[in-house]
């Protein structure tokens, strides 16, 4: 089963840092993407454009991710465990009414 964890690091600089944990990766090459719309809406969001920095590691060693495309990369070959961490700015302007300030956060 694939995890998320959602923390911040430092939350009045307004970013979540967000880790996705895939336990048995594609060890030929893992393709991870983002949507670039939410149910609901025609209009195109194109979430990827919002991310600050992504890693990946692979059994706690880094692994080259690739971006393939404007919302799509792919994660270098992987035997075991594999994390990805991606830091995401929420400012109270973003498209999905998250919010992050120091004492609270909302998430949608």
């Amino acid at each position: 089963m694939i995890h998320y964890k959602i923390s911040s690091a430092n939350p009045a600089g307004h970013y979540f840092d967000i880790s996705l944990t895939i336990p048995a990766p594609d060890p030929s090459g893992q393709v991870l993407r983002l949507p670039a719309w939410i149910p609901g809406s025609y209009m195109i969001r194109d979430f990827a454009r919002n991310i600050v920095e992504i890693d990946a590691l692979c059994n706690n060693v880094p692994v080259t991710l690739t971006q393939q495309d404007k919302s799509s990369w792919l994660l270098g070959n992987c035997e075991g465990p594999a994390a990805v961490c991606v830091c995401f700015p929420m400012w109270q302007s973003c498209p999905l009414s998250c919010v992050l300030v120091t004492s609270w956060a909302t998430i949608r």
